[in-house]
């Protein structure tokens, strides 16, 4: 199969699905010829329109997969990696096809493309699609209603009122899932059930799901957790990390014996999900004679940084997007954070838990997470009387200080 970061996959791992024979099923499929997505016969044109977005949406529907164009196949097994016929390249064909997806599916789907240069002007390309926790997907070519598609091993299908009934409540229970982990966790913390000694703290606790931990499809071993134990950095580092292996999975803090309280922790669990917590996120301003608590800036980078260490993590295990990720502070009534000009922030946040809304992380290369985490910290700079957090400019670019 093809690596889980999609920019790393060349020629070579192309010729070993030949090699190896890999059929084509519910999470493959190949095709010898690109789409005729601009074809001059308009009745050609809206097939081919109407095809890919059908292919496209069926791995959506299912557990998503990649459409590998330029592969020959025989009976559905990969035969020669032949390309095809590309002249000028194949950006504009990738613009293309984000076109056609983003006006004619809905919900939207998320996808990635990558192609593979054979020689010039002849190329294979790759388009790997999500599998989708707000399915299912429709097509609505030119307007119109169309069917929904789901996948098997024989490929794609159209999609029954049983299935559709069962996609739907998949998604919504899916969803509630997700929630409601977050609650129950957010309520155990705030009692002090956690798997090491904290102080009293204003805490932040960061929560990454994978839609799959849900489904019974992540199942990783204490032995699995250990070998990335590097890729699970605390929030806020003191000199050292320790780790320890539970029933649940694994705990990585400063201090897990109770000597001394920890500056925080991460737990990972066996179906993937991890909870980084970190302690004593406030400080004071010393212009403040009111001694009154102030975020501490410094977490708003050490999430971006962080980050891509645990979506590293994940693509070493082989857990697939979409992953949800969810910030919430703990204890933070009272507290401010710091606007230049100003000795006090506009308002102080006037409520004990800010659980902001969870973005879908769609993408484990961690390439842009200050864009993906914009909203995140713009949410919580409106808890505490501002429009933006201020660590973006006004054009939405992270600029890493204030």
């Amino acid at each position: 199969m093809l690596k889980q970061n999609l920019e790393e996959n060349g020629l070579d791992d192309l010729q070993q699905l030949v090699d190896d024979v890999v059929p084509e099923g519910k999470t493959i499929e190949y095709k010898r010829d690109f789409y005729k997505l601009d074809d001059p016969d308009s009745k050609v044109r809206e097939k081919q329109h109407a095809e890919m977005l059908k292919d496209i949406s069926s791995f959506a529907n299912a557990l998503g997969g990649d459409l590998i164009i330029g592969i020959e196949d025989a009976d559905g097994k990969p035969s020669n990696v032949c390309g095809f016929a590309a002249p000028t390249g194949t950006d504009k064909l990738k613009l293309r096809i984000l076109q056609l997806v983003q006006n004619w599916l809905v919900p939207r789907v998320a996808l990635s493309l990558h192609s593979v240069e054979l020689s010039p002007g002849v190329a294979v390309l790759i388009i790997r699609v999500m599998r989708s926790p707000i399915g299912p997907h429709r097509v609505i070519y030119g307007g119109k209603q169309g069917p929904f598609f789901g996948r098997h091993s024989s490929g794609t299908f159209e999609m029954d009122t049983y299935e559709l009934r069962q996609a739907f409540t998949n998604s919504a229970s899916l969803d509630d899932k997700v929630r409601g982990f977050r609650t129950e966790r957010i309520a155990a913390i705030s009692k002090g059930d956690i798997p090491v000694r904290l102080t009293r703290a204003p805490k932040l606790v960061c929560h990454l799901i994978p839609s799959d931990a849900f489904l019974s499809r992540i199942s990783l071993t204490p032995g699995e957790l250990e070998g990335q134990f590097g890729n699970f950095p605390l929030f806020e580092f003191t000199g050292g990390w320790n780790r320890i292996i539970n029933l649940d999975g694994l705990v990585v803090a400063d201090s897990l014996y109770g000597e001394e309280p920890s500056a925080g922790y991460v737990r990972v669990l066996r179906n993937g999900i991890i909870e980084s917590v970190a302690d004593q996120i406030t400080t004071h301003n010393p212009m403040d004679q009111t001694k009154s608590p102030f975020f501490k800036h410094d977490f708003v980078r050490a999430i971006i940084e962080r980050l891509p260490y645990y979506l590293r993590a994940y693509a070493a295990l082989n857990v697939t997007p979409p992953i949800s990720f969810g910030l919430t502070l703990i204890g933070v009534k009272g507290m401010n954070i710091y606007y230049p000009g100003f000795e006090r922030a506009p308002n102080p946040v006037d409520r004990d838990l800010v659980e902001v809304p969870a973005v879908e992380i769609q993408d484990l290369s961690g390439e842009d997470c200050a864009t993906l985490l914009k909203p995140v910290f713009d949410t919580v700079w409106n808890a505490a009387g501002q429009t933006r957090c201020l660590f973006y400019d006004q054009a939405g670019q992270y600029r890493g200080k204030i």
